[in-house]
């Protein structure tokens, strides 16, 4: 498991390159959707990190529709990606 709480990837790249995460076999990362919606977020994942799960969390309450929505459209691309839709929700991964 890797939880990236609040942290920008783009800030941490360096970091998180060299603990060669992709190696790993990381089974769930937790990332802010803030940050999962740069595209370019999308790329270090799957190239640097390689997560069988995905979940996207920290979703604000008043923005829920819009944010969740904007997800949903990744879905097909990101078909591991598990969204936290819901305050203090619980899921099996």
């Amino acid at each position: 498991v890797c939880c990236l709480g609040d942290a920008l990837i783009k800030n941490n790249e360096e970091m998180l390159k060299a603990l060669e995460l992709n190696r790993e076999g990381i089974e769930v990362l937790f990332i802010a959707y803030w940050d999962f919606m740069k595209p370019e977020t999308r790329v270090f994942i799957d190239r640097d990190i390689q997560p069988k799960k995905i979940a996207v969390m920290h979703i604000p309450v008043d923005e829920k529709e819009k944010v969740v929505g904007d997800l949903e459209k990744l879905e097909k691309e990101y078909p591991q990606m598990v969204i936290f839709k819901d305050y203090m929700q619980r899921l099996v991964l």
